[in-house]
């Protein structure tokens, strides 16, 4: 889904819930906001499932604390992953 900024309608990003391919069919969160745009508290709002996940890289400090004020808790740091999802060794998984 569209991000857009709510004073110009402008596009600055996109979200959305899919399957977390390595823990299917668990749901995941994801997200990606324009460079310009951190930083200025964009959230996102009540997502009616059971349980949902969220993994991000440790050192990108914001989008862990992005996570974190959601209110997901971190579970553990992702390894032993191969093929498509060995890139994901190494993230953090909330």
């Amino acid at each position: 889904m569209a991000i857009r900024e709510k004073a110009t309608g402008r596009f600055i990003g996109w979200c959305g819930v899919g399957v977390l391919d390595f823990l299917a069919p668990e749901k995941e969160l994801y997200y990606l906001i324009g460079r310009d745009y951190w930083g200025n508290g964009y959230a996102f709002d009540v997502i009616e499932l059971d349980r949902l996940y969220a993994k991000a890289h440790p050192d990108n400090k914001a989008s862990v604390r992005i996570i974190e004020r959601l209110g997901f808790s971190f579970e553990r740091v992702l390894e032993g992953l191969t093929g498509d999802d060995e890139e994901c060794n190494g993230g953090c998984m909330f």
